[in-house]
């Protein structure tokens, strides 16, 4: 896709990003999901994937995992679908995150690892974030191997964050991440001091935090401050975390709130704090088992009702192929079929045959008798027809009073067998069946058997049968002629 092209859809990328930047969570969904239709449409991509990226970004700092980890599977999916090298490590960081949060850090540096083997690749090299990227990956190494109390493994990722740390990045929320995972690594490895001289500022600078790693990185800083009995501090970041859920009003920030608040009171040994906090989290988790089953029943209900739209779409579509007043295929679906027959007989060097059968006088009688009448000779014809055919082949009303068998097989005298059934059906001369009228209905019948190569074309087979047609037009009418190719 040319650049023009790709500019709307990258400015529509670029605003969903201000978006989930501002915390207007909800729209950044939409948007995102918007930009993922439309790029899916265009057959972009990158876009796409790019799009999936940010739904799922969005999922989870609105509380959304599983919809987090569907977005990330979809948009890993469509990378290797497409060899979309440059957004690999994105899709493996951020799905290693979603286990790191899970406490499975066992999992979490597996795909980190992932991460780590897809940042050496040229494509990464050539993106504008790969320097974010490989510190964002050295970051959650160094997060999860302290968690697994490997602090000389998370000593040597922080030399390594370090060394890619840029006066801009000190600043910013990966700074301030880095920050809080070096406090608590120095923490346990004795170097304390450090940790006291930089927690008041730290804690400053929370605000700093992108929406996406707020939660596990407020998850990090209580874990280390519950450590330091810091209680002091404690306070201070549950009361800017209850600020910040206030400002997102969803059960799955409150619950947050109440985990923290738990975790708070039972440290200082409040026990009243702690009792009311419990019965608050029991009261959300209930109100939260509701909303989730009221949501897997919308979903159920959407999945009927998606299920109920294609069967009708099927419906329709088969319904556009069948002709209304027979019951027989269309031109629309023979030619479907007639294509597919071509193409299975060719694969396999086989001959093919059709026939095209016209009801001999059809005019003269729809003119004496009218069309009601020609409409019921039509509809018996067409039964007649499928009747004397049967799992030999297929019939299909081409038009007018023509119908065009598609027969499966190709022996001569199998079908003029068929084409003699027919034939004697057809000679009613006793019968009033048709038309109710005395009057005999009679069919002309033009075969062809042709073989099949590259150059073999539709249209050609059903010319060579209206050729057989209109020969027995020619010689009287009432019978047929087999055309076929040595």
């Amino acid at each position: 896709m040319n650049n023009e092209a790709k500019n709307p859809l990258q400015k529509m990328i670029d605003d969903t990003v201000a978006l989930l930047n501002k915390r207007k969570l909800t729209d950044a969904i939409l948007s995102a999901q918007t930009v993922s239709d439309l790029a899916e449409a265009e057959h972009d991509y990158y876009i796409y994937a790019t799009a999936q990226n940010l739904m799922g970004v969005s999922y989870v700092a609105a509380g959304n995992e599983m919809s987090a980890v569907d977005c990330y599977l979809r948009g890993l999916s469509c990378c290797l679908e497409h060899q979309i090298d440059a957004l690999f490590p994105l899709f493996y960081i951020n799905l290693g995150s979603r286990y790191q949060e899970a406490n499975d850090h066992k999992t979490a540096i597996e795909y980190f690892l992932k991460a780590e083997n897809a940042l050496s690749m040229e494509a990464c090299k050539a993106d504008p974030r790969y320097h974010g990227w490989c510190l964002v990956n050295s970051l959650n190494l160094m997060i999860s191997s302290n968690h697994q109390m490997n602090f000389e493994l998370g000593g040597e990722f922080l030399e390594r964050c370090e060394s890619l740390l840029t006066e801009e990045d000190m600043t910013d929320s990966i700074g301030i991440s880095l920050l809080i995972i070096k406090c608590h690594l120095y923490w346990y490895t004795g170097r304390r001091d450090y940790v006291l001289e930089h927690l008041d500022s730290l804690i400053g600078q929370l605000h700093l935090i992108e929406p996406n790693d707020f939660v596990q990185i407020i998850r990090e800083l209580i874990f280390l401050l519950k450590n330091m009995n810091d209680h002091t501090h404690f306070k201070q970041v549950i009361d800017y975390f209850r600020q910040y859920a206030s400002e997102q009003n969803t059960l799955y920030y409150e619950l947050l709130l109440c985990e923290f608040e738990m975790d708070y009171y039972h440290s200082i040994h409040d026990y009243a704090g702690y009792q009311d906090s419990c019965i608050r989290y029991t009261e959300l988790f209930m109100k939260q088992k509701q909303e989730r089953l009221k949501e897997r029943t919308e979903a159920f209900t959407q999945k009927i009702l998606l299920q109920q739209k294609e069967t009708e779409r099927r419906a329709a579509e088969h319904q556009s192929k069948i002709d209304a007043l027979t019951g027989l295929g269309n031109r629309f679906l023979l030619e479907e079929n007639l294509a597919a027959h071509l193409e299975y007989a060719i694969a396999r060097q086989e001959k093919i045959c059709l026939a095209v059968i016209d009801i001999d006088h059809f005019k003269t009688h729809n003119d004496l008798y009218g069309h009601m009448h020609g409409d019921h000779c039509l509809r018996l014809t067409a039964s007649v027809l499928k009747s004397c055919v049967g799992k030999a082949g297929s019939v299909y009303r081409f038009g007018g009073d023509e119908f065009l068998v598609l027969l499966n097989i190709t022996d001569y005298d199998s079908v003029r067998d068929i084409a003699e059934n027919i034939k004697q059906h057809f000679n009613l001369d006793e019968s009033e069946d048709i038309t109710d009228s005395g009057l005999t209905v009679t069919l002309s019948q033009g075969y062809a058997i042709c073989r099949t190569d590259a150059d073999s074309r539709k249209d050609i087979l059903i010319s060579k049968a209206d050729k057989a047609l209109y020969a027995v037009k020619n010689s009287g009418k009432n019978n047929y002629l087999i055309f076929e190719e040595d």
